[in-house]
């Protein structure tokens, strides 16, 4: 095919105008084909940026919350933790506040005590002095007076009257196990357990105690005034016979020199024993019988009345209002089981 040489067509001609039309045509469509592909290559750039940087920030608040999730994994198990240890503990407390009253309950029924009762120091704490099985406790037996009341009570007070009348008593014509004796136990029973002087002595003999103070009272109710009188009076011949016992042991420790002097002897506190105490008995109004036992030597006998007479001069103008005793000897043995043996001069071979 030969060449066509456009030079030779005029510029007016239709072929010439349609062959630079077709010219035009494929330049435009070259550019906008780079254009195209120009603007093609920038937008997927900047879009693989934005999604970089979305999926970073993406990564980072995943982890923030991964880690924030962790700790507070973290906090729910030191918690359940805790919730296990005080759930433990709860479980304890309620089978020891459960098998304590079981044991007052087993107690207050006068049957045995099983093996699950258990000491009141495991409830409350222990007190500084220790618990001696057979023990008196004073201090008990007063909180007990205080808290149940008296059915004879006598007193010229009316506020004292009164503060009788506002407490609690046994009911003396009922059994120890009746609901209204068992529940009062009860209280009482809880009452010592929290008072210093209770807190070292076990439950089942706090009880023992309770139930004892009931039976004196129904004792005292169906004594007759005549064993009442004697009773009375054996009281007070005790409380005397201590009574001397304790002025005769602060004299001599007083006056131990003086006395070990005039005796002759040395270190004679063997000899201030309630056992080699004498027995007495209310003989009139001034003067009371004492009853020197056989086994007592006259060195012994001399030994106590100097041990009065000093006694009597540390008590000044008390010392007056001490009865006079008028001796009589009664057939007694030496008494045995001694806290501290006697010495051989005070006994009596003959």
């Amino acid at each position: 095919m030969n060449n066509f040489d456009i030079s030779k067509i005029s510029t007016s001609s239709p072929i010439y105008a349609s062959i630079m039309r077709s010219a035009m045509a494929n330049v435009q469509n070259s550019e906008l084909t780079t254009a195209s592909t120009s603007a093609t290559v920038t937008a997927e750039e900047t879009s693989n940026y934005q999604d970089d940087n979305e999926i970073r920030s993406l990564l980072n608040s995943a982890n923030i919350k991964m880690d924030s999730l962790e700790n507070q994994n973290k906090t729910i198990a030191s918690e359940v933790g805790d919730c296990k240890t005080s759930i433990s503990q709860l479980e304890k407390v309620i089978d020891r506040l459960v098998t304590g009253q079981i044991s007052i309950k087993d107690i207050l029924s006068g049957g045995n005590t099983p093996a699950r009762t258990i000491a009141v120091a495991s409830l409350v704490p222990r007190g500084e002095e220790p618990y001696v099985v057979g023990k008196r406790y004073p201090k008990i037996s007063k909180l007990i007076n205080g808290y149940i009341k008296h059915p004879n009570f006598t007193s010229d007070n009316p506020v004292k009257i009164m503060e009788n009348d506002a407490k609690q008593g046994w009911s003396l014509t009922s059994y120890y196990n009746s609901s209204y004796n068992n529940a009062l136990a009860i209280r009482l029973i809880t009452y010592l357990g929290r008072q210093e002087a209770g807190k070292a002595i076990p439950l089942n003999d706090l009880a023992k105690m309770v139930k004892n103070h009931f039976v004196n009272q129904v004792r005292q109710r169906q004594r007759t005034p005549e064993a009442a009188d004697r009773k009375r009076l054996a009281c007070r011949r005790r409380q005397r016979t201590v009574t001397i016992l304790r002025r005769r042991i602060k004299a001599y420790n007083k006056y131990r020199d003086q006395i070990d002097r005039e005796m002759g002897r040395k270190n004679c506190d063997h000899a201030l024993q309630k056992e080699t105490m004498s027995e007495d008995e209310t003989d009139g109004e001034d003067k009371v019988k004492a009853f020197r036992p056989s086994w007592r030597s006259d060195e012994l006998q001399t030994f106590i009345d100097l041990v009065d007479d000093f006694a009597s001069q540390s008590l000044k103008k008390k010392g007056s209002s001490i009865l006079k005793r008028v001796r009589v000897v009664r057939q007694k043995d030496v008494p045995k089981d001694l806290a501290v043996p006697l010495a051989a001069w005070t006994i009596n071979n003959e």
